[in-house]
């Protein structure tokens, strides 16, 4: 006896399914060549549902009264009509799994660093100085504010001639970039064997004391210098200061970008330099410090720019400094200096952060 057309059919419609997202790329929004435009074909689900049953229909006369399995089997073996291009919406898991995979192509920081900047808060600080600082009031913030764009129109023409600089390196920079580095002085030098910055320090007696001595990395440093090694600055033992200019040779490293290259090239013109001024405890270690910066002849005011560093390490040792930002009275972001080689050139727990999170190729000033 024939069974009832619902059963009959049930089998080789559950063979019938259609993806709901595009087949090439996991996301609906690409549209193969092969397939017309989602919005000329409106009715395409319809119509394939449609052939579906005209082919189980085929089937059936085929087979006469053959039991329905076979009718099931044989529109298995059917070709199954071409899946369209849907609209729907993309099933969540694997539109994350599209992002996750865009995300991981782009330059991005960690997780960890991502947490850091969001928490404010070194896992291995046992101090946290950016929680302890306040804004000042709105009216000196506004003052400050005023005095800086003022400077700022001041060095106008500094700014145009930078902005020119720029535009006329960026075809070298595309076409021979190793050309432009030798022509300007600069070289290539890798960021995961930094040993170079601290060579020439390890068979002499460094000056610097032992808390600064060693290759450090600027983790979650919002600009483009990574690295940094401070036994390339003058050191002060009465003052307990220390001069630290940006434009030594291999003192520091950045990432491989025009706007690097202008400012590896603008240091030296404006003898771009930063001072420390430390503070002791009565073992004579280094506590803290106040960083200015002079350009030039001149001292930017601590009113309209405050840097500081803190040694936060929990044995007191240098290996972890918090460097945090006062702007205009407004308090920024801290970074984190960490002790990534060792001043007898070993590596130290923290250089797994820059195998993990810093360009392998960077610029150096050549020395």
């Amino acid at each position: 006896q024939q069974q009832p057309p619902q059963q009959q059919h049930q089998p080789a419609t559950q063979q019938i399914t259609r993806p709901m997202y595009c087949e090439h790329c996991c996301l609906c929004t690409c549209v193969p060549e092969q397939e017309q435009p989602v919005e000329h074909l409106p009715n395409t689900w319809a119509t394939d549902n449609e052939a579906g049953v005209t082919q189980v229909a085929d089937i059936e006369a085929a087979v006469g009264d053959a039991p329905a399995a076979q009718a099931a089997a044989a529109a298995a073996e059917a070709p199954a009509p071409a899946a369209p291009v849907a609209s729907a919406e993309v099933p969540a898991a694997e539109v994350a799994a599209a992002g996750t995979a865009v995300a991981s192509a782009a330059p991005c920081w960690s997780a960890a660093q991502q947490q850091l900047l969001t928490t404010q808060q070194h896992p291995d600080a046992e101090l946290n100085i950016v929680s302890t600082l306040k804004n000042d009031a709105t009216a000196l913030v506004s003052m400050r504010f005023l005095i800086a764009v003022l400077m700022i129109i001041v060095l106008l023409p500094v700014h145009v001639c930078l902005l020119l600089l720029i535009l006329l390196m960026i075809p070298f920079w595309l076409i021979t970039p190793a050309c432009l580095l030798r022509c300007l002085g600069l070289e290539e030098q890798s960021n995961h064997e930094p040993a170079y910055m601290n060579a020439a320090y390890m068979s002499a007696e460094s000056q610097v004391p032992e808390q600064l001595r060693g290759v450090f990395y600027m983790r979650n440093n919002p600009l483009d210098d990574d690295l940094v090694c401070f036994e390339h600055g003058t050191w002060d033992e009465e003052q307990k200061t220390l001069v630290l200019p940006v434009y030594v040779p291999h003192g520091w490293s950045f990432k491989q970008t025009v706007n690097s290259i202008v400012v590896l090239k603008s240091v030296g013109l404006l003898r771009y330099r930063y001072v420390f001024k430390f503070t002791t405890n009565e073992s004579g270690a280094l506590l803290e410090a106040t960083v200015g910066l002079k350009v030039l002849c001149f001292t930017i005011p601590s009113s309209v720019l405050r840097f500081g560093m803190t040694d936060v390490s929990k044995d007191k040792d240098g290996s972890l400094w918090e460097r945090w930002s006062v702007l205009f009275g407004i308090v920024c972001c801290s970074y984190w200096v960490e002790r990534v080689i060792d001043a007898q050139g070993a590596a130290t727990p923290y250089f797994e952060h820059v195998k993990s999170e810093v360009p392998v190729k960077c610029i150096v000033i050549r020395g």
